[in-house]
């Protein structure tokens, strides 16, 4: 939710010589910039200039998404990743997460506080904005052929090359002069979780014709549908549609309900009141199907300016047989300029008004922002503030309050910082909790007012220099001849515009303070390059040291970078240092009336900008990326360990060319990609390998599009536009320069991954994991793994698109879920298939069709023999939301499903009943508190579980028989390594004192899955465990959980997970030996990467005619209340052996012999039934 800063570079927009261009001249639009202010040389203002690419950046609020598209955040980039989750909508096949995050680069004067606070987006839906390349692509005319650059070296005045001349003056116009445009726009996407770019293609048939139509293509490549009101993608952009990998459709712009949401340049003084869009807002969220739907509304906030300045200078050489040269030297910042060179400043102003989120609306709830305005006067600060996000159920009560405060930077005017947030509970007056924020304080503020803004480096970060007289670099040297003769070198300006570490630090996060008393500093360095083969400051931030404060002690994390150069250098990705990056050479023409004569005097012309001329500065991207980093727990020189990163090399540049470097940042998929990962351990003065990951990619292009740059060379001194007319005289220069470009997308695929652990002389423990890749999709066809011990397992993946049956699916854009698996080991292939089907109606009929699971099944095939194929899941029936209703297991057991459909529990399960097909019916059900989770639960047997919330909705207690009963389990929570508020709740009647779960509150590496159920439930004398997922991220496994008393728990199996997937998956256990009496169960969620969490406990009672007490066993006997009904009793230990078998002793058994540790106790009764029960001696 930036707003558009109109930025445009001093491309001529119309064209002169009308006779010889063959397109009607336009005296009214001669400029290319906006709200030209201040020029301080009216003569040679910045508006009669050229030469420049042509740049229009989106707005402030907008950049600030996109800077997280072309600035990632981690190792490579030095920028630690700081966010704050706020909420979480979830309708149930829908996932909005909001939260707030901070960028930590440096600071740019430019930047605008949003709603927040300097350096603080509020990210909540999201949206597609733009940076246009030249012109919209959407306004401009596409040429009907292409014409390679090369064969327009070289145009004469003959009317053989009137076309030649023709298409090159088109291509220089802007659109509204008819004018043709190659170089496509820049278009960034944002999904709730993440997002991309793409460009629009022209489509061109085989004989190289323009078709009329362009299509858009994924940077890097996705597997997402793009749509637009426009079908041919080549008018006027009202709405953007995008279906994901999984159905799911955002809308962006023209919402649903027909209401526009876009923010669109203004005014633009160019063309009288021209405009056009930049940003289309995210408004809908439609599930696969159209049933679920989240709404998001905006309001239009007060109007602000930003203002920024452009400098350029101008230097004449007079000798056109011997063109100006650069010299690769610097002279010293501040040196005198050339006396004879012409500065002009300008000030280039935009006016925004600013579009605000107002709601974010479902089925059962709603979001609401409020925002304090700060009056009409555009100066008063940088827009509107949010002050408060509040989340209401459907019967409008509060549930959740976030308010947020501001607060001015020391003695500035209008930058504004946030200083607090805080979460209020619920009901009003409940506790709050808060967390404060502090920022490096600058000495004094850096200007505001653009024309005392000179302190500015190369990357327009801060470096404190506001007495530079302009600015334009005066690092550059140039050779000229004079117009007397004689070739002399000359500074091009007088500007330091060197990085500063300590300025760019100016108005940076440096602490945040959390509610539990703990509190997170963060150490900041300047970025270094290597250039010049010596080691360089470069533009922007990395962090340094990261500092946790916990109960008077400190945990710390220190960084080091680079060292492929120089130690701590990384690679530069838009570098100034190059000489070109700030000059431009063009040829003047300065002639008289054919009857006095042909000309009078011509020049070369070397313009020098204080900005990068190829208009790279406007994107939101790192200067420096990193191939190499490590991070220590502890300090560098004194740690307990580290982990080294290292990355492939960058992309830097797109072309050689510098006039089109800005596209390297639509080509960096090609690299930094995480090559190894290695955690040491520090132990008397050496490291030692722990652990080390390595990662091979292989680089697929999927597409490509052809573009063209051109510049004006030639310049008619009257006019100041480009012109033919020289070439009356007989002057051979170009009136163009224009340069041929390709750029490609694809994915840089992961092709293997290799883990050692415990490396050692004779190589550690080994496992690598190889994929490869189908052309269309580029999801996994196959993945082999092996490891050091000769095990070798080779799954193959079977999506929609790879059978015709499912064209339908494929056509809804469902691409992600794997119809077959079969996993081969040896001479054994298991294979697990899953058929799709509509949730209501007959298959590619009922409109739309939602695609849901309808039998799941398995094979075994052994040594070439193929074994019966088993339906162990067969679903029978759904809502027509696609939520199941019953469904029947391998065994044949029949269990249905109800769910809510209203009342604020909308598509959350009511009741589950199983063995629906059997005289014994079991029902389980379950009331909801709205928007915070389960209240209740009743078993078959009338147990209810009750759940208590804490007023930050989070669960504080398990309670038994009642909302008032015993405590089974409490919950307490902190920050993440911050102190401990909590106490352990009294015992409660006869139940034991129970431990503390002590729980991080959302600021957690993400859960390796999303559990959605979990339910256990009697089977005859088993206890049949079922769960499903609705996705899952690099999750390893299962490990099932059994405790007889809610505080001993032990292992007693283990189920592999799918690894990755965003669709439903569903897991089976049965525990074949469940006690006699309480037992409880929980999933243990493992990541493969060690982490794990907890799933919430389930428990079965069984009550067995025999029961055995004391348990735990205490003493050394074991009871059985009926012996009479006993013919044999085993005990075994969890491992099998045998440990008794045979009767009881007047209903005893010695446990003298038995070590502490969990038995089973089997018996066997007269009547030949078989109990089993477990048991724990002390």
């Amino acid at each position: 939710m930036k707003h558009l800063v109109l930025l445009f570079f001093f491309f001529i927009s119309g064209v002169s010589h009308s006779a010889m261009a063959q397109l009607p001249s336009d005296p009214e639009s001669p400029v290319d910039t906006v709200n030209v202010i201040e020029p301080v040389d009216p003569e040679n203002a910045i508006q009669a200039e050229s030469g420049y690419t042509k740049v229009s950046p989106p707005s402030p609020q907008s950049a600030s998404f996109q800077r997280y598209g072309d600035y990632p955040v981690g190792h490579v980039t030095g920028v630690p990743e700081i966010n704050i989750p706020l909420f979480t909508i979830n309708t149930g096949k829908l996932i909005l997460p909001i939260s707030m995050s901070y960028h930590a680069a440096g600071f740019k004067p430019r930047d605008n506080s949003g709603v927040l606070g300097l350096g603080w987006s509020l990210n909540a839906g999201g949206r597609i904005s733009r940076t246009v390349i030249g012109d919209p692509d959407e306004l401009a005319s596409t040429p009907a052929k292409i014409v390679p650059a090369g064969q327009l070296t070289g145009t004469t005045i003959d009317a053989i090359d009137a076309d030649r001349r023709l298409y090159q003056l088109q291509l220089a116009a802007d659109e509204t002069a008819s004018g043709t445009d190659l170089q496509p726009d820049i278009f960034y996407y944002n999904f709730p979780s993440d997002g991309g770019k793409f460009m629009l293609k022209n489509i061109f048939d085989a004989s190289g014709n323009y078709t009329g139509a362009n299509k858009p293509i994924t940077v890097p490549y996705r597997p997402i549908k793009i749509s637009s009101n426009a079908a041919s993608f080549n008018s006027t952009f009202t709405h953007f549609e995008i279906i994901d990998e999984d159905g799911v459709t955002y809308r962006y712009g023209r919402s649903v309900a027909n209401v526009d949401v876009i923010e669109t340049t203004y005014p633009d003084q160019k063309n009288a009141g021209r405009s056009f869009t930049t940003s289309w807002l995210l408004t809908d969220i439609i599930s696969q199907g159209g049933k679920e739907h989240i709404t998001l509304k905006y309001t239009t906030g007060i109007y602000y300016s930003s203002s920024n300045r452009t400098d350029l200078g101008k230097i004449n050489s007079f000798d056109i047989g011997n063109p100006p040269q650069s010299i690769n030297s610097f002279v010293t910042p501040g040196a005198n300029a050339f006396s004879q060179i012409n500065i002009s400043q300008g000030i280039i102003t935009s006016t925004h008004y600013v579009t605000l989120l107002k709601s974010i609306e479902w089925e059962n709830g709603k979001v609401l922002f409020s925002y304090e305005t700060g009056g009409n006067a555009p100066t008063t600060f940088d827009g509107n503030k949010l002050k408060t996000m509040e989340v209401f159920d459907a019967g409008n009560n509060l549930v959740q309050k976030h308010s947020f405060s501001q607060g001015m930077y020391t003695g500035d005017v209008k930058r504004y910082k946030l200083t607090k947030l805080e979460r209020f509970g619920v009901p009003a007056g409940a506790t709050s909790e808060t967390h404060s924020f502090e920022y490096n304080e600058p000495p004094q503020p850096a200007p505001n007012n653009p024309v005392d803004l000179k302190g500015l480096d190369y990357w327009g970060y801060y470096n404190g220099m506001n007495a530079n007289g302009s600015l334009i670099p005066g690092n550059y040297k140039v050779l000229v001849t004079g117009k007397g003769g004689g070739q002399t070198s000359y500074s091009s300006g007088t500007a330091n515009r060197e990085a500063n570490e300590t300025t760019t630090k100016y108005y940076v996060l440096k602490k945040i303070n959390y509610p539990t008393a703990g509190s997170t500093e963060f150490e900041y360095e300047g970025n270094k390059v290597w250039w010049a083969s010596t080691a360089t400051s470069a533009g922007g931030l990395r962090v340094k040291r990261i500092i946790n404060h916990v109960e008077g002690q400190q945990e710390i994390k220190s960084y080091e970078y680079g060292g492929e150069q120089c130690a701590g250098c990384g690679f530069i990705r838009l570098n100034p240092f190059q000489t070109e990056s700030f000059w431009t050479m063009g040829y003047m023409n300065k002639h008289v009336t054919l009857q006095s004569g042909c000309e009078a005097e011509n020049t070369y012309v070397l313009k020098v900008s204080s900005d990068i001329v190829d208009g790279s500065a406007y994107f939101q991207t790192s200067p420096v990326l990193y191939t190499n980093a490590t991070e220590y727990i502890g300090n560098v020189n004194a740690n307990q360990g580290k982990t080294v990163f290292t990355y492939d090399s960058p992309s830097l540049f797109f072309s050689n060319n510098p006039f089109i470097r800005y596209l390297a940042n639509v080509d960096f998929w090609k690299g930094s990609n995480l090559l190894s990962k290695e955690t040491l351990g520090h132990l008397g003065g050496t490291y030692t390998s722990i652990e080390k990951e390595t990662y091979q990619y292989t680089n697929i292009i999927r597409d490509s599009l052809q573009a063209q740059y051109i510049e004006p060379f030639t310049i008619d001194a009257d006019t100041g536009e480009p012109s033919f007319a020289h070439l009356v005289c007989g002057h051979t220069m170009d009136a163009f320069r224009l340069f041929d470009y390709k750029i490609k997308t694809g994915s840089a695929l992961l092709s293997q991954k290799q883990v050692i652990k415990n490396a050692n002389s004779n190589g550690g423990i080994s496992t690598t994991e190889t994929y490869q890749y189908p052309a269309d999709y580029l999801l996994p066809k196959s993945k082999t793994f092996s490891n050091s011990e000769g095990q070798v397992i080779e799954t193959t993946y079977t999506y929609p698109f790879d059978l015709p049956a499912y064209s339908n699916m494929t056509n809804a854009n469902v691409v992600t879920p794997v119809i077959l698996q079969t996993a081969k080991e040896g001479n054994l292939v298991v294979a697990s298939k899953t058929d799709y089907a509509c949730a209501a109606g007959a298959w590619g009929t009922s409109n739309p069709c939602i695609y849901v699971p309808s039998i799941i099944s398995s094979q075994r095939i052994e040594n070439n023999v193929a074994g019966p194929v088993f339906p162990e899941v067969t679903f029978n029936s759904y809502t027509d939301r696609g939520y199941a209703t019953e469904y029947t297991s391998r065994n044949g057991m029949v269990t249905g499903l109800e769910w809510h459909v209203n009342g604020g529990n909308a598509n959350l399960l009511s009741a589950e009943t199983t063995g629906l097909n059997t005289a014994f019916a079991q029902t389980k059900s379950y009331q909801y508190q709205p928007l915070v989770g389960i209240k209740s639960m009743t078993d078959a047997n009338g147990k209810v579980t009750f759940y208590d919330y804490d007023s930050f909705n989070r669960l504080k207690n398990v309670r038994g028989n009642n909302a008032a009963g015993p405590v089974r389990a409490s919950y307490c929570y902190n920050y993440a390594g911050q102190p401990i508020d909590c106490a352990v709740i009294a015992a409660a009647g006869t139940i034991n004192p129970i431990p503390l779960f002590l729980l991080p509150d959302s600021k957690s590496t993400p859960l390796p899955v999303t559990l959605v159920r979990f339910t256990a439930v009697k089977d005859e004398f088993a206890a049949l465990l079922t769960w499903n997922t609705s996705s899952e991220t690099n999750s390893e496994r299962f490990d099932i959980e059994h405790s007889i008393n809610g505080k001993e728990w032990t292992k007693i199996g283990s189920i592999a997970a799918h690894g990755e997937s965003s669709t439903t998956k569903f897991y089976s256990f049965r525990d074949n030996s469940p006690i006699s009496g309480d037992n409880f169960y929980r999933l243990k969620m493992m990541d493969s990467d060690g982490t794990f969490a907890y799933s919430h406990i389930e428990n079965l009672h069984f009550d067995n005619s025999i029961k055995v007490y004391p348990n735990p066993v205490i003493s050394d006997k074991l009871h059985l209340d009926t012996p009479e009904k006993v013919s044999q009793v085993q005990i075994y230990d969890l491992s099998g052996n045998v440990f008794y078998s045979g009767k009881t002793e007047n209903g005893m058994i010695s446990t003298s012999h038995l070590a502490a540790g969990i038995y089973i106790v089997q018996i066997t009764a007269t009547n030949g039934a078989v109990s089993t029960h477990r048991i724990i001696k002390k």
